[in-house]
């Protein structure tokens, strides 16, 4: 019989060993013994470790990436340990310091490996956790690439105010392999150069702002087959060369604005069949050749201030179909044609402002259906009522022009989706009109009648307009306020009755501004308030408890703080702070803030006494002129009383005036020069060729020379003298 099989020889175990395996979860109790699930995390939490400490500067690609291993790994450390509490904090300020000191630059040596062109420049991650050379302290005299890690993404090239840079572009770009972005601006760039970017497939966005780049052409650009934006804005480019944007096929973005560009040549654009926005801000274009615009049909915003153009050719709006935002703001556009904009099925946004149109032609906008249209500032002083005959307008901005009414008919095809109107800065329009146009359009949300030096509103302004969310009344002349003005605005969220001439507001309108529910800003600024118990207790007890204003000051100088401006030893003190006991009873129709009204009647009595003076010193001097030519054109009808005329010295220096005997009657010869002028021919005297006696004795005194004679009163005398 064989005998049974030996045991295994007893398994003799280090020190080492023995302690492991006394640790170990098998040989504790079941309460202590760790889930499968725990294990796991354990594990998962080694190798994220592991994978932290070996994977050497990976950890530093970003901020996010760092915090994350960082906290993992102390966690991991401390849910091991959870008696450390002081270790615990000082891994927290640790881990704190890194990531601060990583923010201000301390890892750039780990990040860049020990390549950042410093004290120059400075190196660190942007907002997108991409390698970033920011060189923004100025005077470099070149572009320091060769001490840039060739792994960066961004590169920043500025100078502040008098520390210009000049630098110009070499080859040195070709290099970084992932550059994304290269910005050089106000660096005295003279010239792109050739083939300076070939080879840099990675660049998307371009900024050369504000440099001394006069030309550009077609080798400029050379290799950057994947560009998006290019920013040229702000040189002193006169010269564009046909196709000289051939190579940037991808390009989205393209900015030529405040350059000196006076004319655009044909092919201008070719090959740009992506570019999706053009600015040609601040350039002498005056005209646009809808030539060159062929090639950029993708076209979605274009963008042209101030470019002195007088007229935009028809053909030029059917090439571009995709077009959404057009701005011609600021240029010298004096007149629009009928449907100007109906052949641009996509538009959304049209800005006008600042041009010359004076008058709204009929059927100007028709068929053109737009989210926002912007004429502010044109001097418009009519708009023809079909002039948005089958249009689509939700935002209307006439700001700032001359009108003084608006026929109802223009919002005739408008007032179904106009939601917003800007009517502020119209000092002419009248009232009656506004009451008009708020009538008609009852859909709108935003209304703005700033600036318009309304002193007071009809009750009933507001009577159809409950969607109102946005009301603007500052900058008028109002005064009073009542509550059945703004009853029946029960959607107000914000209203703005900022530098007005309010003095006080009646605890009746305040009430109903509580009673608005939606409304959540009221502005009231700038009012001249007068604290006293006239007008002020309502206000002061209003602002103090209701949650829809800012509690008077939310800064002591803040500007949105209510200030006294009446009387005197209260002026400029914060409403929130007045004690009401302290408060003064006034005269609501005197005191000094009746100032201003009776400066203005005074003024106004004085002109009319003015007036009156001037009117009775004009009666005075016609009755003295009707008087003087009176006694010298009607001699003729008195009749001799028989008395004799005195006798006049023969002596007498002058000439004589001679009287004629006609039909027995003393008769003067004498005719004013009016009378001669109006007649020359006619004969005054027709009795005088055979009736005439010359008596010398009849002689009255000096007399008037034969030929012309002045007179007060502007009248002049002719005599005849017979000898």
């Amino acid at each position: 019989m064989d005998d049974p099989p030996s045991p295994p020889p007893p398994v003799t175990m280090t020190t080492a060993q023995q302690n492991r395996s006394a640790s170990s979860p098998n040989n504790q109790p079941a309460s202590l013994k760790r889930s499968k699930s725990s294990r796991f995390k354990t594990r998962r939490r080694k190798t994220t470790d592991k994978a932290g400490t070996n994977g050497g500067n990976t950890c530093f690609t970003s901020a996010q990436n760092t915090c994350s291993i960082l906290a993992t790994k102390y966690h991991s450390y401390f849910r091991r340990r959870p008696r450390h509490s002081a270790s615990l904090a000082f891994a927290v300020i640790f881990i704190i310091m890194k990531l601060v000191s990583m923010a201000s630059g301390q890892y750039a040596g780990v990040v860049f490996e020990g390549m950042c062109p410093v004290p120059e420049c400075y190196c660190g991650l942007d907002t997108r956790n991409r390698l970033e050379v920011d060189c923004s302290s100025g005077g470099l005299n070149e572009i320091p690439t060769s001490r840039m890690s060739p792994h960066i993404e961004v590169i920043r090239i500025t100078s502040p105010k008098g520390r210009a840079n000049h630098v110009t572009i070499g080859r040195s770009f070709r290099q970084f392999k992932k550059l994304e972005e290269l910005h050089i601006v106000n660096s005295n760039i003279p010239n792109i150069g050739e083939n300076n970017f070939w080879g840099v497939l990675s660049l998307k966005l371009l900024n050369l702002t504000r440099n001394n780049i006069n030309q550009i052409v077609d080798f400029n650009f050379r290799g950057l087959s994947n560009l998006e934006t290019l920013s040229l804005s702000e040189n002193h480019i006169d010269t564009l060369d046909s196709e000289c944007f051939k190579n940037l096929t991808k390009l989205k973005v393209l900015d030529l604005s405040r350059n000196r560009i006076g004319r655009l040549v044909e092919r201008l654009f070719y090959n740009l069949h992506m570019l999706e926005v053009l600015d040609l801000s601040d350039n002498r274009l005056r005209d646009l050749n809808a030539d060159v615009f062929r090639d950029i049909w993708r076209l979605k915003e274009f963008r042209c201030q101030r470019c002195q153009l007088r007229s935009i050719p028809p053909l030029w709006y059917s090439l571009l179909p995709a077009l959404k935002k057009l701005d011609l703001r600021y240029n010298e556009l004096k007149r629009l044609q009928e449907g100007e904009f109906s052949a641009l099925k996509s538009i959304e946004e049209i800005a006008l402002d600042g041009n010359k149109i004076n008058v709204l032609s009929e059927e100007a906008f028709k068929f053109t259906r737009v989210r926002t249209l912007s004429m502010s500032y044109n001097g418009l002083t009519s708009v023809d009522r079909t002039a948005f005959v089958n249009a689509s307008v939700d935002s209307l901005d006439l700001s700032g022009n001359k009108f003084e009414n608006l026929n109802k008919l223009i919002f005739l095809d408008l007032k179904h989706n106009l939601t917003k109107l800007d009517l502020s800065r119209n000092p002419r329009l009248k009232l009656a009109s506004l009451l008009i146009i708020l009538s008609e359009n009852t859909r709108l949300k935003w209304l703005s009648v700033a600036r318009n030096n309304y002193e007071d509103l009809p009750l009933d302004l507001f009577e159809d307009n409950r969607y109102l969310t946005h009301l603007n009344l500052s900058n008028n002349r109002l005064r009073d306020l009542f509550p059945r003005q703004f009853s029946p605005l029960i959607n107000l969220q914000i209203l703005d009755l900022s530098y007005n001439r309010l003095l006080g507001i009646e605890s009746e309108v305040l009430a109903v501004f509580d009673r608005i529910s939606s409304i959540r800003e009221i502005r009231l600024e700038g009012n001249p308030w007068a604290c006293d118990l006239c007008h002020v207790p309502p206000l002061h007890r209003w602002i103090q408890t209701s949650p829809i204003f800012r509690k008077g000051c939310m800064l002591p100088n803040g500007p949105f703080c209510l200030r006294c401006r009446y009387p005197s030893d209260q002026y400029d003190k914060a409403i929130i702070d007045l004690d009401e006991e302290n408060l003064e009873w006034c005269d609501p129709y005197g005191g000094e803030y009746g100032d201003e009204s009776r400066l203005g009647i005074f003024l106004g009595i004085g002109i009319l006494f003015l007036i009156l003076a001037v009117l009775a010193g004009g009666l005075i001097m016609k009755y003295q002129f009707w008087h003087t030519a009176h006694y010298y054109t009607n001699e003729e009808n008195r009749v001799d009383t028989g008395l004799t005329p005195p006798p006049v010295d023969d002596d007498f220096e002058g000439s004589q005036q001679y009287y004629a005997t006609i039909n027995g009657t003393h008769t003067k010869i004498i005719a004013t020069i009016d009378e001669k002028n109006f007649d020359p021919d006619a004969n005054f005297y027709p009795d005088l060729g055979t009736n005439l006696n010359l008596n010398p004795l009849y002689r009255a005194g000096p007399a008037i020379s034969p030929t012309v004679g002045s007179r007060s009163g502007g009248e002049q005398q002719h005599t005849s003298s017979f000898r």
